[in-house]
């Protein structure tokens, strides 16, 4: 089995590396080229991205790991040239499904053919194991379905349905995740700011073993609480492309989102005010995305 994974970042790296412990043919490729040859040191990495696709026999998979939106469509245009009737093309990012179901059409015209998969797991699903929501064609998700189980975690791979229903689960996902750090955030402040002097960290560790509210996302905040100095950090929490795309689906389908709207505003909120529930909420996702925090207003 061959695998070629296209954007090198925090998951994409992991990911490759995964795979080659896996003692699986892959290769990568990133638009920047002191991180190709760095990587290259420990990786299979491409010097081009003539190189990288012409390296994968046809029928190639190739993985996007890149950002949303216009380094998703650079990228196709980029390996589209080099490409041949067949080819299976897998958006593992955040794009909006509606992007996806058009990219699917545009070039399933040419034979080839699209999956979009939405990926969650982290840095921490990277290395060990990833979950994938992945929609298109069934024929083209059998033929990659061996690459998806290679980076997923035990039963941590589905194929949702049609094109686009796999990033449209992944867009619900977010929205989930943006309340679920809300309310942590909002909790953690409270006990902050009681007359009892508690200990953060202790708290989470303490619920970490057996509480109702026990989760990965706790884990991580009292990973966070223990190692950052929350005093130092600005509280700006980034992000939010996919949960304002949730508020539009639900709000056109006329869903009461108001949890998830309220958690949207407060990050909105962030960049004008510095609150101990936003260093919280911006802490968490350094840890398990990898997603930096700013170092000042």
């Amino acid at each position: 089995m061959q695998v070629g994974i296209i954007g090198l970042g925090k998951i994409g790296q992991r990911a490759l590396a995964n795979l080659a412990s896996k003692k699986i043919d892959a290769i990568g490729f990133d638009k920047n080229p002191d991180l190709r040859k760095e990587l290259g040191k420990k990786i299979n990495i491409a010097s081009s991205i003539k190189e990288f696709v012409e390296y994968l026999k046809p029928e190639r998979k190739i993985v996007l790991l890149v950002p949303a939106g216009e380094a998703v469509e650079k990228a196709i245009l980029e390996i589209l040239p080099y490409l041949k009737k067949g080819d299976i093309i897998a958006d593992a990012g955040n794009s909006h499904y509606l992007d996806s179901i058009r990219r699917a059409k545009s070039l399933g015209e040419k034979g080839i053919f699209f999956l979009d998969a939405g990926t969650s797991g982290g840095l921490r699903g990277a290395e060990n194991g990833l979950c994938f929501t992945v929609g298109g064609e069934k024929k083209a998700f059998e033929k990659f379905k061996p690459v998806f189980e290679a980076l997923a975690s035990k039963n941590g791979l589905l194929f949702a349905g049609g094109n686009g229903s796999g990033h449209f689960i992944k867009m619900a996902h977010n929205a989930i995740e943006y309340g679920i750090l809300q309310s942590y955030a909002e909790g953690f402040e409270l006990l902050s700011k009681s007359e009892f002097g508690f200990n953060l960290c202790e708290i989470a560790g303490t619920w970490n073993n057996g509480a109702i509210i026990r989760s990965y996302i706790l884990e991580l905040a009292e990973k966070a609480l223990k190692e950052e100095n929350f005093d130092n950090l600005p509280g700006i929490v980034e992000g939010g492309e996919t949960g304002k795309w949730a508020i539009e689906e639900a709000w056109k389908k006329e869903i009461p989102f108001s949890s998830i709207t309220a958690a949207f505003e407060s990050r909105l909120r962030s960049r004008q005010e510095n609150t101990f529930s936003n260093k919280f909420i911006a802490a968490i996702r350094n840890k398990f995305g990898g997603h930096k925090i700013p170092k000042s207003r």
